[in-house]
């Protein structure tokens, strides 16, 4: 038996019958049914159908939500899509927000020239200690990155303060004649070495410039790449029969892999005429040539 909202609801030449025979709905009525009163329906009893091919059916899941919680969306002013969390999509035009954190895979983030999608760079953090977070801290200009084989490359050795290792090489001795004012002077024993640890070096050639002291008591100068003599290194000659201060000699050498080593002087041999292995230094420089 067809049913009709109640009078009081409806507006007589705006009615609209729907289906057949006595069974109409007022449609002023029907909206203002709503309006008077909240409306609710269950989910799973709510469904959108596609006007075009019905059997395209959306529904809305309010089972997650917490017991006694109303949530509500605020829709945009604008025609848009849904954004799924696990679906492949382009999302545009949009501020992430600035107070949290946002934690992306390094093998799904990458960045694309502007000009040319096809161009892009990807960080690897695969290197980083587990458990660790690095920060790099990037300076107040703008500038190009460059890589650690990238030429020129120098290193600075401080031979006095940053040793790891001091064998028989520990002592500091004041010269207001050379350069510094002082020199790291070993004892004379054979074998005497000094060592600094994780000297990243990359793969070519290297150029070395050893600031000493010469002197008819000095040995000769070896550099030893993890314990090993360097590939293409002449020992640096340290004995004179006079004494010769703020003598810069240069030496070359090859590395095979591109690592962080442990670099050290050692002063295994000396000259025939030499009366002993001591070793007086003030300055290591290497510089990458090729």
């Amino acid at each position: 038996m067809g049913q009709q909202l109640p009078s009081a609801q409806t507006d007589p030449d705006d009615r609209k019958t729907y289906g057949s025979g006595s069974m109409f709905a007022t449609i002023v009525g029907f909206f203002a049914s709503i309006w008077r009163y909240p409306l609710k329906i269950l989910d799973n009893q709510f469904s959108l159908v596609d006007q075009a091919d019905t059997t395209k059916v959306a529904q809305f899941d309010a089972s997650v939500i917490t017991t006694g919680t109303t949530r509500t969306f605020v829709f945009p002013d604008a025609t848009t899509n849904l954004v799924g969390d696990a679906t492949v999509q382009t999302i545009q035009n949009k501020t992430l927000n600035n107070t949290n954190a946002i934690t992306v895979k390094d093998a799904s983030f990458f960045i694309q020239d502007d000009g040319d999608t096809t161009k892009q760079v990807r960080l690897q953090a695969s290197g980083i200690t587990t458990a660790t977070t690095r920060v790099y801290t990037f300076p107040d200009a703008d500038g190009t990155l460059a890589l650690t084989d990238d030429l020129p490359w120098t290193i600075q050795f401080n031979v006095y303060t940053s040793l790891d290792t001091a064998t028989n090489w520990a002592t500091l001795t004041n010269d207001t004649a050379v350069v510094y004012a002082f020199t790291r002077d070993s004892t004379g024993a054979q074998n005497a070495l000094v060592t600094w640890n994780n000297i990243y070096l990359a793969a070519g050639s290297w150029t070395a410039s050893l600031m000493h002291q010469q002197g008819a008591d000095r040995g000769q100068y070896q550099l030893q790449l993890d314990g090993t003599n360097a590939t293409g290194w002449t020992v640096i000659e340290g004995y004179a029969a006079a004494t010769a201060r703020n003598v810069r000699t240069t030496q070359t050498f090859t590395v095979a892999t591109s690592k962080k080593y442990s670099v050290t002087l050692i002063m295994a041999t000396k000259n025939a005429a030499s009366a002993n292995y001591v070793g007086s230094i003030q300055f290591l420089h290497f510089k990458r040539t090729a």
